[in-house]
Parts: C-alpha cells; sequence; structure tokens
C-alpha cells in the first residue's frame, strides 16, 4: 500500500472524467465530501444520482439539489425521480432547491 493510496478516490472524483463504476464506488466513501463531489461529477449517471438523494449526509442531498436545479434552468433533462426523492427531503433547503428545479422541468 502507497502513502497516498487514499487520494485515488479524490482524483476520481476531482477529475475530468470518470466512469460510472469509478463514481458508484466514490458513493460509497466515508467522507461527504467524496460523495458530494461524486454526486455532481460532470460524468455522473441517474444511477449516481439516486444513491446521493438517499445519502445520510444533508450535504451530499444539498449539492445533488443544487446540481439538478442548475440543469433543468438550462432546460437539459433531469430525471424526475429523483427530484421527487429530494422534494420530500427531511432538509429544508433540500427541499426548496429541489421544488425550484421541478419548476424549470415543468417549464421546459
Amino acid at each position: 500500500m502507497a502513502w497516498d493510496d487514499w487520494l485515488q478516490t479524490y482524483r476520481v472524483v476531482l477529475g475530468c472524467s470518470a466512469t460510472e463504476e469509478e463514481l458508484l464506488a466514490a458513493m460509497s466513501d466515508a467522507d461527504p465530501g467524496t460523495r458530494a463531489w461524486a454526486a455532481t461529477h460532470r460524468d455522473a449517471t441517474q444511477r449516481v444520482w439516486e444513491i446521493a438523494a438517499n445519502d445520510l449526509d444533508p450535504m451530499v442531498r444539498l449539492a445533488l439539489a443544487e446540481k439538478l436545479a442548475r440543469i433543468a434552468k438550462h432546460h437539459r433533462p433531469v430525471p424526475v425521480r429523483v427530484l421527487e426523492v429530494l422534494r420530500h427531503d427531511q432538509d429544508p433547503r433540500v427541499r426548496e432547491i429541489a421544488d425550484q428545479a421541478r419548476y424549470w422541468v415543468v417549464q421546459s
């Protein structure tokens, strides 16, 4: 084991490209920051978003809600099923942002 093995996950989630498998693996990392970066990565898929929408850490869910709201505002497709999970979140900030994203999805 090399001294910098712990950095490998960060290299994946902060890199320019990542596979779905790498991002899914990052979603099981103990660090919520790593999971938030994986959820908001440009190569994140709906499977990654579904896991992030149910993450125990509210900051991961908040990061995802902000990412999806940004995508929806630019009239690009957003999975409604993921938005619905976020719209019923226990954190009011997540619910509010997901509601805003839902508005942009409906307007498209």
